[in-house]
């Protein structure tokens, strides 16, 4: 299978990334690196940078791939910044995400 892990080079995405290649399927990670790390990205995964708020660049990568399965893991987790910043988390975690989701 092909699957698309958003926010595959955190910690959690990336933990599920490894598992699927250590399944035999195809991975490929979409990821801005903005709480992430390049090095968690597996080296057998295809890497794309991006922003999971940047519509127009998910629906080119939908239209030129299919996908059998789309794992999102592109939320921001950091409670102390999320009371500092709440616009920030609710436009990242919410609004991108629903976004996302009525394509």
């Amino acid at each position: 299978m092909r699957v698309l892990v958003t926010g595959g080079a955190g910690y959690i995405g990336g933990t599920v990334a490894n598992a699927l290649l250590d399944e035999g399927h195809e991975v490929v990670i979409y990821d801005n690196l903005c709480h992430a790390r390049r090095d968690l990205i597996p080296p057998r995964a295809e890497f794309i940078d991006g922003a999971l708020a940047d519509r127009a660049r998910l629906e080119q990568i939908f239209g030129e791939r299919k996908f059998d399965g789309v794992m999102h893991f592109a939320a921001l987790i950091e409670a102390g910044e999320s009371m500092k910043h709440p616009e920030v988390y609710f436009r990242n975690n919410t609004a991108s995400t629903s976004a996302c989701s009525r394509r």
